[in-house]
């Protein structure tokens, strides 16, 4: 049993006190003992009892062997209920539980809690802010982002669940160069065509033409290359990283592309009215492609800030520290920050031309805020690993600007997230290549599909088609959040869709066994919900399904203090296949007698308990599959 399976049950306290009460009479000069409630810990194996004290802490204390302390201890413990009995096991003192006190408790506990089973008051009476997503507006969602948002919409459930007020935002990379390679290719090759006179969503059909723009830039410099270098590609990998900068900026220093590009950002930072116009529509296009996307993967946010109402901002905050001496300029005119008595490199804020990098409008961004929200407990910011750097530089920037909240910042960083085919791309592609998320929820769902019509051909296509999309999405989610996000993950789709092991199907289908077995309870006419039922008629199997049906609120504030949902993730599983090793060792409906209504009892305990973990994941559960 786990300490937090101790806690959850409200006896950690007592068994604390039944220690502290043991070691006053076995030894002296113990008054003020102190002993961590985090110390239990399940023995391994149930015949060594159900919950474990080891004695080093006090033997060190003693100065005795702690062998000897726990045989002491043992032989001064009081024993009484919860606690049936105490062994000494070498330096552990093993506790044995009675069982029928902690089924009744667990599934008394998880009934009564119902859908807010889980809550926990940890976070009450503060405010967090959860950013996520934070995508560009020339391109559509692709497999990163998925990951992306389906660690913050778990985080945002699970601080909620924990008590905390949270505000979930996004930030939209809506200017800049990459933005305006859209937008010369649409100039360009657009033809006045729409997202709907196309039949396209508006991001994919934006996303075409950066990748178009890539493609003719591509085509050109290779041309350029063998016209003018008389040179071919395959030649670029010999050279030196700083020789192929130098022929790629000799390239765009003559290119008409780059040359409309650079043009068509100049034009917008001056706000031409064409160039507006034409920025706000092709951004316009992609928000609604976003916002379905969003939608169906269960993505909302309270606000979404966008890049070009902040950078401007974040300039004039650091123009102010310019003024004061906290940034100064390099040799080359850019502003900068020296950051090399934080162990950080010098980092510049603001170009010679005035123009901003990505941190600047980060900075006037977290102002923003900061003000608009106080007060403000927690910014976390759930970016790639790949940004860690940026945001040790951030965090560091902002406490030296002087900002008594700098400290209230966290990075949720995540690995990499490749298909088994290579490394994640925004490129588009299919068969064999890399999704981009709209077309992997499709093909999940396509998947998931044919699976539903070859378990039940009979069934009507619309509850089909219902079944297919929960099915796929719980695989996508649970499958992004089973790896711990700290680590870089291969997405497997068919795996993720396996109805055994350790996948979204997997659990949804326990779910739905479990509602079976409860339905046919109903239809037998059974009382087991709310009436008392004896808890006392079960036996070990009952035993150890009850102990990993506690601990969800533990495992809530786990989950919050690590910003990390992948322990929800792994405590819906343990779950899962608990109950699955109980089913198979234990017939439920066996006639209306006291061991089926005590089962019954305790099977819709842990229906509840899946139901509600999994909501936390942000993912949807099936009655019937």
């Amino acid at each position: 049993m786990k300490a937090t399976v101790v806690q959850a049950l409200g006896i950690a306290s007592q068994l604390v006190a039944m220690i502290s009460s043991a070691a006053q009479d076995a030894f002296s000069g113990c008054d003020d003992i102190q002993i961590d409630q985090e110390q239990f810990a399940a023995p391994p194996k149930p015949e060594m009892g159900d919950v474990s004290f080891p004695c080093f802490p006090l033997a060190s204390a003693f100065g005795q062997n702690p062998k000897e302390v726990a045989a002491r201890l043992t032989g001064a413990i009081k024993v009484s209920l919860p606690v049936v009995s105490v062994r000494a096991i070498g330096p552990y003192v093993n506790f044995f539980l009675d069982r029928t006190y902690l089924i009744a408790q667990a599934c008394h506990q998880v009934i009564a809690a119902g859908e807010g089973y889980g809550s926990t008051g940890i976070g009450a009476g503060q405010k967090v802010m959860i950013e996520y997503s934070g995508p560009n507006s020339n391109k559509a969602l692709h497999l990163g982002h998925l990951r992306n948002n389906q660690i913050g919409i778990a985080l945002v459930r699970v601080f909620q669940a924990a008590g905390f007020v949270v505000v979930p935002v996004n930030i939209i990379n809506d200017r800049g160069i990459a933005i305006c390679k859209a937008m010369v290719a649409y100039k360009r090759w657009g033809e006045g065509k729409t997202p709907e006179t196309e039949g396209v969503k508006g991001d994919h059909f934006v996303g075409s033409f950066y990748a178009s723009y890539q493609e003719a830039y591509d085509s050109d410099f290779e041309e350029w290359l063998t016209r003018v270098k008389k040179m071919v590609l395959p030649l670029l990998e010999g050279l030196e990283d700083e020789d192929k900068k130098a022929l790629v900026t000799e390239f765009e220093a003559q290119s008409d592309l780059v040359a409309e590009t650079v043009e068509m950002l100049r034009l917008w930072e001056e706000e031409d009215p064409k160039v507006r116009a034409l920025w706000q529509t092709m951004n316009s296009w992609v928000y609604q492609g976003f916002d379905q996307t969003y939608a169906r993967q269960g993505a909302s946010f309270d606000k979404v800030y966008l890049e070009s109402d902040t950078y401007a901002f974040g300039r004039s905050i650091v123009m102010q520290h310019l003024e004061q001496g906290t940034v100064g300029r390099d040799d080359a005119g850019n502003i900068v920050i020296d950051l090399s008595d934080e162990g950080l490199d010098t980092k510049v804020l603001v170009r010679s031309d005035g123009t901003t990098v990505y941190i600047t409008q980060d900075i006037g961004t977290a102002v923003l805020r900061f003000s608009e929200y106080h007060p403000l407990d927690r910014l976390v910011y759930v970016v790639a690993s790949e940004q860690c750097y940026h945001f040790q530089v951030l965090f560091k920037m902002l406490a030296r600007f002087g900002y008594p909240w700098a400290d209230r910042c966290f990075h949720r960083s995540y690995g990499m997230v490749r298909l088994a085919s290579g490394k994640m791309s925004s490129r588009r592609l299919k068969e064999g290549g890399v999704f981009l998320a709209d077309d992997l929820m499709d093909h999940l769902h396509e998947l998931a599909s044919q699976e539903v019509a070859r378990r039940s051909p009979d069934l009507p296509e619309t509850e089909r088609e219902h079944r297919a999309e929960v099915i796929g999405l719980a695989a996508l989610k649970y499958f992004l959040l089973r790896v711990n996000a700290d680590k870089d993950m291969t997405f497997l789709p068919e795996e993720s869709l396996a109805f055994e092991g350790k996948t979204g199907p997997y659990l949804l289908y326990t779910y739905a066994r479990i509602q079976s077995i409860l339905r046919q309870a109903q239809e037998q006419g059974i009382e087991f919900g709310k009436n008392k039922v004896d808890s006392s008629v079960l036996g070990d199997d009952e035993f150890e399904l009850a102990k990993s049906l506690v601990g969800l609120p533990q495992a809530v504030e786990q989950a919050v203090s690590q910003y990390n949902p992948t322990v929800i993730a792994d405590w819906v599983y343990e779950l899962a296949r608990a109950f699955n090793q109980f089913y198979s060792n234990c017939k439920v409906l066996e006639g209306d007698n006291e061991v089926t209504k005590a089962r019954l009892r305790l099977c819709l305990a842990v229906a509840t308990g899946l139901k509600c973990g999994l909501g936390l994941l942000g993912i949807e559960t099936l009655e019937r599959m």
